[in-house]
């Protein structure tokens, strides 16, 4: 009878490890979504892209492959914030991404880099005519208005584009140099 007793605890007891273990790994993975993802718009962070652009630093000087970085700042949003508020502003901000998402191909990388900023890296680009293109293609975005709870939003961009092509560049001179 202590036998099964004790057998009966210890497989009660190894069902509640196994639940703990699930909660376990299932908070990893959002901790890990939280910390390398943008709640709002789903889309990569600041930290996924620093770990990235040290990626593509090992490729670029591995395989000789340069590669493009466009930042992406949405000019006077915080007007649209202070006039239609933040929840019009977030939506706004899921719709940027969702346009942006629709421009990317499957090889390059995007992120909100923060606020109202966002950032493309172009994979293979030679010349800074190639990132251009990109670049221009952006602006395109932006030429008709974003429609959110049916009052029309107009937004401009300000674009910062720069060619990682040298291995001796550091991942912030490469932020700076776009931001700049």
């Amino acid at each position: 009878d202590e036998l099964d007793t004790l057998d009966s605890a210890a497989m009660q007891f190894a069902k509640e490890l196994n639940e703990l273990h699930k909660k376990m790994s299932a908070d990893q993975s959002k901790l890990r979504f939280l910390a390398m993802y943008d709640e709002l718009t789903q889309l990569a962070n600041r930290n996924n892209l620093n770990e990235y652009l040290h990626k593509s630093m090992i490729r670029m000087h591995r395989y000789n492959k340069p590669f493009g970085v466009i930042l992406i700042d949405l000019d006077e949003f915080r007007k649209v914030n202070d006039t239609q508020g933040h929840t019009v502003g977030d939506q706004l901000l899921q719709q940027v991404a969702e346009r942006l998402l629709g421009l990317v191909r499957k090889k390059d990388f995007l992120c909100r880099f923060g606020g109202d900023e966002f950032v493309i890296v172009v994979d293979g680009v030679v010349h800074e005519a190639d990132a251009n293109i990109t670049a221009e293609k952006v602006i395109a975005l932006f030429e008709e208005p974003f429609v959110v709870n049916s009052l029309k939003v107009f937004v401009s961009v300000s674009l910062g584009v720069t060619i990682c092509n040298s291995a001796k560049i550091s991942v912030d001179e490469i932020i700076r140099q776009v931001d700049m």
